[in-house]
């Protein structure tokens, strides 16, 4: 049974995509079956694995919009030995608007996983840096929870509200979601000095 781990924070710029990738090809040199799926529109995660956004096809914005095919065909080899990708684009965005008139459409997403996510060890979930109804789906899908967050003052600040929309999934939507960890990125401490306390 596959591992559903989303990487999460609303606030951009705090490493999602980064830690999304490495913790793919960490897991992947431990022999395990990964997939990696990208959520956000500006597809960082796509273009990492070395894909063109505009080109890749089927991906995530296909699944979103009701393509009649099966989820695995959007999955797609990377040069990373034992990874998989489910792409995104700038489509994805328009997807999302599509999703509201959707019965459980916070549910969306789990659905298409489940026919792909046993034939993998881990599944990785990039979510966008926004507090939307992808954000929302990503949540609903995982078992598991990684919150990156940047060694800084304001992204604690902001820190908050994202776990309050954690509680509300854990109790409306998703009861077995996990919080893992808050991993912290982007960690620089000076010379002579301790670092700020976070």
């Amino acid at each position: 049974m596959s591992r559903i781990i989303a990487v999460a924070n609303h606030k951009g710029g705090v490493g999602k995509t980064t830690t999304t990738f490495n913790l793919a090809g960490y897991y992947a040199g431990q022999g395990h079956r990964v997939l990696a799926c990208d959520l956000d529109p500006q597809a960082s995660l796509t273009k990492l694995f070395g894909f063109n956004p505009q080109t890749v096809h089927p991906s995530l914005t296909d699944l979103l919009l009701g393509a009649e095919l099966p989820p695995r065909e959007a999955t797609h080899a990377t040069t990373i030995a034992g990874v998989h990708l489910i792409p995104a684009n700038s489509e994805l965005a328009h997807a999302e608007k599509q999703l509201i008139t959707r019965m459980n459409r916070e549910k969306v997403l789990t659905r298409l996983l489940r026919p792909v996510a046993d034939t993998f060890d881990i599944v990785l979930l990039d979510c966008p840096p926004a507090l939307d109804l992808l954000n929302m789906n990503g949540l609903a899908a995982a078992d598991e929870l990684i919150i990156p967050l940047e060694s800084s003052s304001l992204a604690l600040q902001a820190l908050p509200e994202f776990l309050r929309t954690v509680d509300d999934v854990t109790r409306e939507v998703n009861g077995g979601l996990k919080l893992r960890g808050i991993f912290l990125t982007k960690h620089q401490p000076h010379n002579g000095t301790q670092p700020s306390r976070l």
